[in-house]
């Protein structure tokens, strides 16, 4: 695919609380991508929403890549999601349908749980792991939830992730659907170390080893970071359960994880898990929040049309040139 024209718009998002156990509620830079190809005749436009401390280069890194037409694996992935919807355009299809996607809540403050929700993640800390009593206390006053708790590569030994186990009680465990990276990477790729939490499912997120994820029950994608046919050829040759993600960015980013959910509802059926795709709300008030909407678990956009619909609105934000 030649491009023959880049530009973006640049943005920030302020989280209400900390995202994860390595972030805090500093705004965050992404920007959306609007990228012109020689063979079609419409822009394509994807979301570009790095988080350095999690392992992916900086924005303004990432843009320099991509004006040298050189880009790291997350900014090629926005070039062929950009692309990916030019073609659409070209074709006069709509990629998003009215299938409904539910979701998980991701609770951030873990005071209340919206009703209508049967699923919910939390991200763990060192903090939970010393206080973990709390936690289930916390979960006593849902019974009816099941739970996704996120590590972020949290344990650096087998002993400190056995210690934390034993202490998880048998009921707690019960209820728990998958952890999420509970180690880092490398632990990840031994059995012996998964072995601390049989009968608990493993999930793998971000960018897995081969290994990792043959042994992870669990696939956590966030597509964002993959170019849509590898994405949907990988996620139908996994043996597992898959899980579609934001990236907990914008707006577009969530409708193109929308997108991916509602393609792949047709091929993997009960291996589908709900997603977590609603994650606009983790953030302060912003000009693009009014282009998703929530109805019960689902996620939706607040209008349809050809590509990803939001022709109209993506064309008033404020482009620079790259």
């Amino acid at each position: 695919m030649e491009i023959t024209d880049l530009q973006y718009h640049r943005y920030e998002l302020t989280p209400k609380s900390a995202p994860n156990r390595l972030s805090t509620t500093q705004p965050r830079r992404g920007c959306v991508v609007k990228v012109k190809f020689a063979e079609l005749a419409h822009a394509g436009y994807a979301d570009l929403f790095p988080w350095p401390e999690l392992g992916d280069e900086p924005l303004e890194l990432q843009l320099a890549a991509l004006r040298e037409r050189i880009p790291f694996r997350q900014g090629a992935a926005a070039l062929s999601w950009a692309h990916y919807e030019a073609q659409a355009k070209q074709k006069n299809l709509a990629l998003l349908t009215e299938a409904g996607c539910p979701s998980h809540v991701t609770l951030l403050d873990r005071q209340v749980i919206p009703a209508g929700f049967t699923t919910a993640k939390l991200k763990i800390t060192h903090e939970d792991i010393h206080r973990w009593n709390e936690v289930e206390r916390f979960f006593a006053k849902f019974p009816q939830m099941l739970w996704r708790l996120d590590f972020n590569g949290l344990f650096n030994t087998i002993t400190d992730a056995q210690s934390f186990w034993d202490h998880v009680s048998p009921a707690a465990k019960e209820r728990i659907e998958f952890l999420e990276d509970p180690y880092h990477a490398d632990l990840m790729e031994m059995p012996d170390a998964l072995a601390v939490f049989a009968g608990t499912d493993i999930a793998v997120d971000r960018n897995p080893t081969p290994v990792a994820l043959d042994l992870a029950q669990v696939w956590v994608i966030k597509p964002v970071y993959f170019s849509p046919d590898y994405l949907f050829s990988e996620a139908r040759s996994f043996s597992g359960k898959v899980v579609i993600t934001s990236n907990m960015d914008h707006p577009l980013g969530q409708l193109t994880a929308l997108h991916a959910t509602q393609k792949l509802q047709k091929t993997l059926g009960a291996r589908l898990l709900p997603g977590g795709l609603l994650t606009q709300d983790l953030y302060q008030t912003h000009g693009q929040r009014s282009w998703v909407k929530q109805q019960g678990e689902c996620l939706w956009p607040t209008q349809t049309g050809v590509g990803w619909g939001l022709n109209e609105q993506l064309e008033t934000l404020d482009w620079q040139h790259s």
